[in-house]
């Protein structure tokens, strides 16, 4: 199942909208266009590491994923510092998420700054997404219950 499909099941997309003051639709572009990026830097992420070592998922296991899951879905504002952590480990600089950030408002037809915004939301989504949080094929029904049984 697709990031965006996963997250607009889930609420994410509805919550990131709510929290930038955009539209669902808007962010839903947002995500579509800065996605390739971020998997990009995953994949060359994990391809750059001598094996047995994966420096990213250290970084991962230290955070916990249903409380990444929670951020981004959560009616409070997204603490984005740990996006913003995988966003430097990833990229190395802010100048590369500006970058970034610049191709993909020549995609969506959003501005920069917005994108900006929402990539180290994107991120942790991404990282509860692959920390287990989400299953691949789960349905949003059954991880909305799941996130509130947990939470009690």
């Amino acid at each position: 199942m697709e990031m965006t499909q996963i997250l607009a099941e889930l609420g994410g997309l509805r919550s990131m909208a709510r929290e930038l003051g955009v539209t669902e639709k808007q962010v839903r572009n947002g995500a579509e266009a800065l996605i390739p990026a971020i998997l990009a830097a995953f994949r060359k992420e994990a391809q750059s590491q001598p094996q047995g070592r994966d420096p990213l998922g250290e970084l991962t296991a230290q955070l916990d994923s249903g409380e990444l899951l929670d951020n981004v879905l959560a009616p409070r504002p997204t603490d984005v510092r740990r996006g913003d952590e995988l966003l430097r480990h990833l990229f190395g600089s802010k100048d590369v998420s500006g970058a970034i950030a610049q191709n993909a408002a020549s995609q969506s037809g959003l501005e920069p700054c917005l994108l900006e915004q929402m990539l180290p939301m994107l991120v942790v989504g991404y990282m509860a997404r692959q920390s287990g949080s989400v299953p691949p094929q789960e349905s949003a029904a059954s991880s909305m219950h799941q996130s509130r049984s947990i939470r009690g």
